[in-house]
């Protein structure tokens, strides 16, 4: 089992980064590439977060993590389900800049099922602490902060529900929804780390993973 899930994990990092390349690609072929802009975007952020997570996790699969691995894993998972959930929900039909339909399947949506399947089927042997949240918010509310701070000054936005033209009541409503979404994943995902289909042998207790 274990062999099967590093061959997953290298193929399914190496689909998401496929799926970021060749859209960067297409960007660049049609002259309008702006590197802050292409990976301003939350879901292109997301994912090569979410690769990198999988292939940093390979070498360990079924055996026992460091807890820093395993936070940075909840996190992984949380955005990319996050990103699931606001596409399909707010921008399915609106214009993000993706050009080939596997690519956005691949971006918007297999990656979040596949880091939070990940996370589910290879959890670590003891349930993170409730402080391990406390990891999972930074990331979003800092580029929540770059986007608001160019959407005021340059004028770009990734994501309409976040233009300027809306107001910043409204937008204020987004950035906390956003937070509480982020915190309720994270809280959904945490106690599924015992259901592991990959066994993690015993080993000494982490200190970082038992402290509440």
């Amino acid at each position: 089992m274990s062999s099967l899930v590093k061959f997953l994990r290298f193929a399914f990092a190496a689909l998401i980064l496929a799926a970021v390349v060749t859209e960067a690609t297409a960007t660049i072929s049609e002259g309008v590439f702006n590197f802050w802009n292409f990976f301003g975007y939350f879901t292109i952020q997301s994912n090569l977060i979410g690769a990198g997570v999988l292939l940093v996790a390979l070498p360990t699969t079924g055996a026992e993590r460091p807890a820093w691995l395993e936070y940075v894993r909840l996190s992984a998972a949380t955005y990319l389900a996050i990103v699931v959930v606001v596409y399909w929900t707010l921008l399915a039909s609106a214009d993000v800049g993706i050009h080939y339909p596997w690519a956005n399947y691949v971006l918007h949506a297999v990656s979040g099922v596949v880091l939070v399947a990940d996370w589910i089927l290879e959890g670590p042997r003891r349930t993170p602490p409730l402080g391990a949240l406390g990891v999972v918010v930074p990331y979003p509310l800092v580029w929540l902060g770059v986007v608001l701070y160019r959407g005021a000054t340059d004028g770009w936005v990734p994501y309409p529900f976040l233009h300027p033209d809306n107001g910043y009541g409204s937008i204020g409503v987004v950035v906390i929804v956003i937070v509480v979404v982020a915190l309720l994943v994270a809280l959904g995902l945490r106690p599924l780390a015992s259901r592991r289909a990959v066994t993690v042998p015993t080993a000494e207790p982490d200190p970082e993973l038992d402290r509440v």
